[in-house]
């Protein structure tokens, strides 16, 4: 029997858990990026990034949301202010550099992303990695089987493995016919966006990623524009060459059904979506795993909203942290091409979250009794 590819959306609520760091040392959700333990030191490099934060938090004084932070940089790039759409221009190099931080900070530590590939390479079937993180986390767990040194590495691998980021890499970049400032690039910068090409996903070092020699200094003047998509909304650029989204409709196409794993992934992106539903193949199992059960059902319902309906919905009641570390990855593989008999429905998750508010609510009331009970 054929087996069934697994598709997994990786999201930045799964680069945040992938280590038990502190919070500091995480990398940021989406809207945080700009304020961030590591941004502060790079916000006095990235002068011209550090006016576009301003816009922004002005922007956003009224919701703190991830929705809210993308609307802001959305407005930022499209409200006709030249000297916007010129701050628009300076954040990609600043998110190039803040996450390649990151990655080089936590590249040993990420063991959730360690067991993850480890757990789905076991089921010796085409897995494809769409990942929406800009930061090399994942991609170096998957690089330790076959280095991702090239972009057709992304997809021609051994194991059957792919990876496929839509928007984007700290370590793609493509080269422009003029030399710029990444700190302040000029209003009049055409960026050219095409052909997309790769430093390996090993080289933490800025200078190494940014120019052909390692003697550049790291933040100057330099010819490689980031490959990233800006985080602005639910149609978000994809950023991506042109073969990869054809391996991963290569790769879907022929199979009838398809496993979806949907972890630490917000749902927002309704372009990736696309990717998937435009495959036309059936979903056997969605399994969403957040930060929370409340947060997996909104994911689990902004997914579906786009016309992707599994045959076995599972929303996971916890944390993705409890669902690598307590077994659930682990029930989840043991189950692939079988009855998942451990799914949970949305609508027996709901019930069962309803039915754990009311517990607290009468376990809060009567506290408050006995403490009243025992004032006389």
């Amino acid at each position: 029997m054929m087996k069934s590819p697994i598709v997994v959306l990786v999201g930045a609520g799964a680069s945040y858990a992938s280590a038990d760091v502190g919070s500091q040392e995480r990398t940021p959700l989406t809207r945080d990026l700009f304020d961030c333990f590591q941004a502060q030191k790079l916000l006095a490099i990235y002068t011209l990034a550090r006016e576009a934060r301003g816009v922004i938090k002005r922007e956003m004084a009224a919701s703190d949301t991830t929705i809210a932070f993308e609307e802001a940089l959305r407005k930022l790039e499209t409200d006709g202010h030249r000297h916007h759409e010129q701050m628009a221009l300076a954040v990609p190099p600043f998110l190039q550099a803040l996450l390649l931080q990151y990655s080089s900070n936590l590249d040993a530590r990420c063991d959730r992303y360690g067991t993850l590939v480890d757990e789905l390479l076991k089921l010796q079937t085409d897995a494809v990695f769409v990942s929406l993180n800009y930061d090399t986390l994942l991609d170096n767990r998957l690089a330790a089987f076959s280095p991702l040194n090239s972009m057709s590495a992304y997809i021609e691998t051994p194991l059957g493995w792919s990876l496929i980021k839509p928007h984007g890499s700290v370590a793609w970049y493509v080269e422009q016919p003029e030399s710029f400032d990444p700190r302040t690039p000029p209003g009049d910068l055409t960026v050219v966006k095409a052909p997309i090409k790769c430093a390996p996903t090993t080289a933490f070092d800025l200078a190494e990623v940014r120019a052909p020699t390692i003697t550049a200094q790291p933040h100057g003047v330099c010819q490689r524009y980031p490959a990233l998509a800006l985080p602005d909304g639910p149609k978000d650029e994809l950023v991506l060459p042109p073969e990869h989204r054809d391996h991963l409709h290569a790769v879907l196409r022929p199979h009838r059904d398809i496993y979806l794993l949907v972890l630490g992934y917000s749902g927002l992106d309704a372009e990736v979506l696309k990717l998937i539903s435009d495959s036309d193949c059936v979903v056997r199992r969605m399994t969403v795993v957040n930060s929370n059960a409340e947060a997996a059902l909104d994911v689990f319902d902004r997914v579906t909203e786009t016309g992707i309906e599994p045959i076995w919905p599972d929303v996971f009641d916890g944390t993705y942290e409890d669902w690598i570390d307590k077994g659930g990855l682990s029930l989840w593989t043991a189950e692939y091409m079988a009855r998942p008999d451990s799914a949970t429905t949305p609508d027996e998750l709901r019930a069962t979250l309803e039915e754990r508010r009311r517990s607290e609510e009468e376990m809060r009331r009567e506290a408050i009794l006995s403490i009243r009970t025992q004032q006389f």
